[in-house]
Parts: C-alpha cells; structure tokens; sequence
C-alpha cells in the first residue's frame, strides 16, 4: 500500500495495515520541500516495483506526478496500470475547477486580507504555474531523463486529449452517465470499464470492521461543499454579507423544514474539512445556530462516512458525499441546488440523488416515501456490470 504520511497517525488506517494481506506500507513524505518528494517517488517506486514486480498497480488517479513515477517504474516490469474512480466525477467542468480556484483564492486572502481579489488570483495562477513546470517537466527530467504528460492540467482543468491514452491501462469507474461525461471528455472510451461500486459488493463487511460502534439511526446529516461560496462572493465581488446572509437563511430554513417534517430525527451539519477556519462559513454556521436551536454542528474534523453511516438522510449541494451515499440501499441522498451557484445542477443527472431547486418541492416531499423508493430502486435495478476482481480475472 502506498499512502500519504498522514495515514500513519490514522486510526481507521492502522486498522487497514493491520491485516495480514497488507504486506508492506510506503508513507509518502507530505513535509518535505518538492525536490526531496521527486526524489522520494523515484526511488521508493523503483525499489517497489523491483522488490515485489507486481501484476496489478491500482491507484485512484493517472494524472499527479506520483501516478506518473508510479508508471514508470511500474511498466519496466511490464505491470497493468488500473485507476479506479475514488469520488464522483463532476459534470460540470468548469463550474468544479473554478469553485477550486475560488477556494484557492480564499485562501490567500484569508492569509493577507489586505490583498484585492485580482492580485490574489495572480499570486494563485503564478504559483501553480511554478508547480506546474516543476512537477511534470524539470523534476521528471532531473531524476527519470523524460518529462510527464498529463491528460490534465490539475490546477485549471484544462484538458490534453492527445494525452488521455497514457499513464494507465483501464479506468474503472461506477455510474454510466459518469462513464459517458468522462468519454466526452477525456476520450480514451476502450480503457473505461463499470464495475459495481464496493459499497454495493461488501460495504457492509467493510464498514463495520471500520466503524463497529456506529449503526444507522434516525438521523439526517447535512454536509455543504468547500468553494461554492467564495466563487459566488468573486462573481458577485462586493456582495460578501448579502451572499453569507442569504446562504445561512436557505440552509437555516432547509433545517427547519427537515425539523417539521421528522421532529424525532437529529439533525447534524458539519463543514468539509478545507473549510477550517474559513471565516466567511464560521459566520454562517453561528447565524444557522442562532436560528436553529435543533440542529448538532460537528467538527470539521470528523470523518464524513462516520456520519453518513450513522445516518438515512444526508444532504448536500454538489458533493462526493451524496454520490458515495447513493450507492447505499438503506440512506437517501438530497442535493440542492438552491443558492445560486454555478455548477449547482451538477448533480441532477443523477438518478439515484434527489435533485430540489426549490424550497416547495422540498415542503411537499414526503421524506419517508422517498428513502423507501429508493431502496426498491436499488434492490430492483438490473446489474450490468463486473466487479474488480472479474476485472482483474479478466485482463
């Protein structure tokens, strides 16, 4: 297995590394400046791929420096490179990359006030510039002779098709209109494969050694995503209050309506972890308190699929978290695209996520009914595709 350094502290990882198929963990350095890190991926995939000469390499992307050392080093012995979708794939392009630019942006700013939003977006652009020539160009040369060509440029979306055949040999994905977006996309339609989701397979098993203690209650948690905001603060510029005012009301009345409907359900919000120490959400979160005497406001801290295990509703605007929940039988996901983002009908393609665009259709909705359609749906819906070991069985 192969990991970030911060797996090595992590509780649920250790558990992971524990088992006895796990022969051996590489923790990839995080606090090293970027010349250390090239150098660290070159060697320790080398000897990875000399010690073990593997038939399969599965990671969760082909397109960051180190799926690129990976397959390198991994194709000298003639290795098959499989990435497997990790989260869902957003529909929208240019909405998804521009809420990250804003984020990025927010950053900054949260960092030097002082800075106007134009400067800030410089800083931003030159700085992942820099990254940019250093991570697929200069440091690949230095330490492998060749320079890297990803099929996307990580920090704008841009996309290179003439590069979507390289760095893997399947894609492995779950949802078919997910398939057919990537497809139009990126190309590369004879390397992307369905397979069903793991949740759908043995979640059950796995979750549970995982989260032993946690079952699923009565209980609805609301997960907002990281960026939307400060991009629709960029678009409307000197609007800040008038847009935190206005989130905090829909979601303040979003609750309340959820509240009404199911009064001896908990209801839960917690921020995506980016979101520490944002300013602009901590305001929201203490005017929704202030409104919202019933509602629990967790620690960005805690771990999404903690609360979303423990939970039969989970809500959210554009997020992983409700494409990951509805892949569950028993939970039922919500977007809502009720604030005026852009890129927030991303998730209305998706016919297993309940899509509102408005605050009536959320009124009139029976909550209940709908969690039970839902599960009928899932149990009756006719499976078309492999898993990853007939995949691997396969090739």
């Amino acid at each position: 297995m192969v990991v970030a350094e911060n797996y090595r502290k992590d509780p649920l990882f250790i558990k992971v590394s524990e088992l006895r198929d796990v022969i051996e963990v590489c923790y990839l350095p995080d606090n090293q400046g970027v010349l250390k890190r090239h150098r660290f991926y070159s060697r320790a995939f080398s000897e990875l791929a000399e010690k073990y000469n593997p038939q399969f390499v599965i990671q969760h992307n082909h397109v960051y420096p180190i799926n690129m050392y990976l397959y390198y080093w991994s194709k000298k012995k003639n290795t098959q490179i499989i990435t497997i979708q990790m989260g869902r794939e957003a529909m929208n392009w240019d909405a998804d990359f521009s809420a990250r630019k804003a984020f990025a942006i927010s950053r900054i700013r949260n960092k030097y006030p002082i800075l106007p939003v134009w400067l800030a977006s410089i800083i931003r652009n030159i700085r992942e510039e820099i990254s940019f020539l250093l991570d697929y160009f200069l440091l690949p040369f230095i330490f492998l002779r060749k320079i890297f060509h990803p099929a996307l440029k990580v920090y704008s979306g841009k996309v290179f098709k003439q590069n979507s055949e390289n760095y893997h040999d399947y894609y492995l994905m779950y949802k078919t209109r997910e398939k057919e977006r990537t497809e139009k996309e990126m190309g590369q339609s004879e390397k992307i494969m369905l397979i069903q989701h793991p949740v759908e397979i043995i979640g059950q098993e796995c979750n549970n050694f995982l989260y032993p203690t946690d079952i699923e209650e009565d209980r609805i948690t609301i997960l907002p995503s990281y960026g939307f905001v400060d991009l629709l603060i960029i678009q409307k510029k000197d609007k800040q209050d008038d847009i935190k005012k206005q989130i905090f009301q829909i979601w303040s009345e979003v609750i309340n309506i959820f509240h009404n409907k199911l009064p001896k359900w908990e209801i839960d919000i917690k921020l995506h972890q980016n979101s520490k120490g944002d300013f602009i959400w901590n305001n929201i979160l203490k005017e929704i308190k202030k409104n919202c005497n019933n509602v629990v406001i967790l620690k960005e801290s805690e771990k999404a699929e903690k609360w979303i295990l423990k939970s039969k509703i989970v809500v959210s605007d554009v997020s992983t978290v409700l494409w990951w929940t509805s892949f569950f039988k028993t939970k039922l996901a919500i977007s809502l695209d009720l604030f005026g983002y852009m890129g927030g009908d991303d998730m209305k393609d998706y016919d297993d996520v309940v899509y509102i665009t408005n605050i009536r259709q959320l009124k009139k909705m029976d909550l209940l009914m709908e969690l039970n359609r839902h599960t009928q749906k899932l149990e009756n819906k006719l499976r078309d595709k492999n898993d990853l070991i007939d995949i691997l069985t396969r090739i």
